[in-house]
């Protein structure tokens, strides 16, 4: 890759990660000719029309992320131009059978147009020239919404066995930093345990919307076959044979959502809940003294400020530490913090979420800016009572906090409130959406389990 400032260099297999997200895509990619590409890919499966999004059913083994690319496989003639000419020219290296050709050169490259942005870690070859080793993060194209189509199978009971329509098959997962046995020239066995084994994280910088339905087949599977070998070793590729030890090794890499702010975040990712659940999260406003305003507005959100005149609510004031902590920059008192207020709703319940303004702690972390790792609040909306009665009080005992909402929590008794930690998750299709459902829960609006694997796997402490 050229430009004027100079020239980036990154190997093709590297540069493949950016292709699918579940290595098993890039194999088939590379592995078989296009009919067979298109038939594992699922690419040859009817799907429904809707305005405004490209639907794609994706495979089994495709993680959510992995929509980008077939989406565009599945619609865009450069995207299958680019991508079909890949074992093309994999079967032209290697020349015909009996030929003792052992390597290949294809070309990869990016699989669309436009505009895109790569991130890399890896070493300055010379000057002008970088040699790109780990892709950290990337872009896809943010247009149009894609929609995922996934079929899954009635669960069965047993927590071993995966409601994906696929064989049943025992899983064992290996983190990023163990290590586990590949045998690349082995084939992988019936009834021997598969591992899903962690490839190094990459963020998804940006990207079109997703959505997602899942469908139940009508019919049960069954239980699951008897207990699966314990995998010696593992190898990609073809099951075949009987159980002897070698398991089915799946590489995946987790997508890791830019994140905007801890603001932002939980304002995108209730917008994304009530996006897939409307019947379940039914309000969605964020609050100011002149009026609750709805995320489907041009606007953009407000915040109410935490900078308090002397005097305020009767002759309280803010203690000398609160009235430095309440502005963004303690040596300029001039920019006062803000609180994002949000009413939420559900026919069984109501309430408002606060989170609060944080300023960058560290800009120079291998996650880029890190923000003050404050909690958030939730209070159930009190019968009988106006918004503007009870929420001055609130903000004031957050600022006299400093932002410690368990501490405000314990100075608002007639008022019902928890707070929450933000939180993230391997399953998030946003940003966010971990640390709203988080929040929510702690009002009694609660959401179906996601189907994709994956738990809350950090917390902000």
């Amino acid at each position: 890759m050229k430009s004027n400032q100079g020239t980036l260099l990154i190997p093709c297999l590297e540069f493949l990660r950016c292709y699918g997200r579940d290595q098993e895509i890039n194999r088939v990619l590379t592995t078989y000719g296009w009919g067979e590409v298109v038939h594992r890919l699922r690419l040859d499966e009817p799907v429904p029309s809707i305005a405004g999004f490209r639907v794609v059913d994706l495979p089994w083994f495709a993680t959510d992320a992995d929509a980008h690319l077939l989406a565009h496989l599945r619609y865009e003639a450069f995207t299958h131009r680019k991508v079909r000419g890949i074992h093309a020219e994999i079967e032209n290296d290697l020349g015909p059978p009996g030929s003792r050709n052992r390597f290949a050169f294809p070309a990869i490259g990016p699989w669309f147009t436009g505009p895109a942005r790569i991130e890399v870690e890896g070493l300055e070859i010379s000057s002008g020239s970088f040699l790109g080793l780990r892709i950290t993060g990337y872009t896809v194209p943010l247009k149009p919404s894609i929609h995922i189509l996934r079929t899954e199978f009635p669960a069965t009971g047993n927590e071993d066995y995966s409601g994906n329509p696929h064989p049943a098959r025992h899983s064992r997962d290996i983190e990023e930093d163990e290590i586990t046995p590949i045998g690349d020239d082995l084939t992988p066995e019936h009834g021997t345990e598969m591992l899903v084994i962690a490839d190094p994280s990459i963020r998804l910088l940006e990207a079109a919307p997703v959505t997602k339905l899942t469908t139940d087949k009508s019919i049960a599977r069954g239980a699951p076959g008897p207990a699966a070998i314990a995998a010696e070793v593992s190898a990609p590729g073809e099951v075949g044979g009987p159980g002897k030890g070698i398991g089915l090794a799946r590489f995946v890499s987790d997508i890791e959502l830019e994140q905007k702010g801890a603001l932002r975040d939980l304002w995108n990712g209730l917008q994304h809940l009530q996006s897939q659940h409307p019947e379940i999260l039914t309000v969605l406003n964020w609050f100011s003294f002149e009026g609750t305003t709805s995320p489907s507005t041009t606007q953009e959100f407000k915040l109410l400020s935490l900078g308090f005149p002397e005097d305020v609510k009767g002759g309280k004031s803010l203690s000398a530490r609160a009235s430095k902590w309440v502005y963004m920059y303690p040596d300029e008192p001039t920019k006062p913090r803000g609180v994002l207020v949000v009413e939420v709703g559900s026919p069984l319940a109501n309430g408002y979420v606060f989170e609060v303004q944080r300023r960058i702690m560290s800009k120079h972390s291998d996650k880029g800016a890190k923000e003050e790792p404050y909690c958030g609040l939730t209070i159930k909306a009190p019968a009988g009572k106006s918004p503007a009665d009870w929420i001055p009080e609130v903000l004031f005992q957050i600022a006299e906090a400093e932002g410690i909402m368990k501490t405000a929590l314990a100075n608002l008794p007639s008022l019902d409130g928890q707070d929450y930690r933000r939180s993230f998750s391997s399953s998030d299709e946003v940003a966010g959406q971990s640390t709203a459902t988080n929040a929510l829960s702690k009002l009694g609006i609660t959401f179906p389990k996601r189907t994709r694997e994956g738990t809350q796997s950090q917390r902000e402490k």
